[in-house]
């Protein structure tokens, strides 16, 4: 049912919450460990101990991954077989539509070029952009915000067929949008907005209540 779907999503998020705090404070602990050493090993010169990168530091690539048409975890499986990774190698900061054609930031932890470039067998799933980075992932939430373009086909409008024997007898049908008719409607869109049907995940929060109410005499 819907409702035990939803206590599993809410029951996995806080799991992975867990998860993802754990794994930085092991990699904090890591961090000091590897200086403790660092420390020991005092009686080397500075040109034996000066080194470009440390113990610590995490390489991954920087790339932007497509998708098209494609479910956001199938698309996960494809790269890991590609690229002979882990699902916690892969970072991503949401998740994106399956119906749609959809790009975003991800980051490749331990992947080389010569692995990040290998053919992926799903033709719906591409890396491109490639740019290597140090103690840099991206996870869940870390994005600043979303850009849609949406494409609309065979727009109509309803016109209105007005007879001699008054309202009772006017009838309407469908015809082809005129630009005019659509100039107004994107300009009437962009001055006052929209009623939200979809949820805060998709348009953010509803506004005030007493305006939502107002507006939703304009429809």
């Amino acid at each position: 049912s819907a409702q035990t779907t939803t206590a599993i999503v809410v029951q996995w998020s806080r799991m992975a919450l867990q998860n993802l705090q754990k794994k930085r404070k092991r990699e904090e602990s890591n961090i000091s460990s590897a200086g403790v050493d660092n420390k020991r090993k005092s009686s080397k010169s500075d040109s034996t101990t000066r080194k470009t990168t440390s113990p610590s530091d995490i390489n991954a690539l920087f790339c932007t991954l497509k998708k098209e048409q494609v479910e956001h975890q199938v698309a996960l499986q494809s790269l890991m077989r590609a690229l002979k990774c882990r699902p916690g190698d892969i970072g991503l900061a949401g998740i994106k539509d399956m119906k749609a054609i959809t790009y975003q930031f991800c980051t490749l932890r331990n992947v080389d070029m010569k692995r990040a470039q290998r053919p992926i067998f799903d033709e719906r799933v591409n890396l491109s952009n490639f740019v290597p980075v140090q103690n840099f992932l991206l996870d869940r939430g870390r994005l600043l915000g979303n850009q849609f373009e949406i494409t609309l086909r065979n727009l109509r409008q309803m016109e209105r067929l007005e007879e001699d024997d008054g309202p009772s007898s006017w009838k309407e049908r469908a015809v082809p949008v005129r630009s005019s008719h659509l100039d107004t409607m994107v300009d009437r869109v962009a001055k006052h907005g929209f009623i939200n049907y979809y949820g805060e995940q998709r348009v953010g929060d509803a506004g005030q209540t007493e305006f939502v109410g107002v507006r939703a005499f304009d429809v």
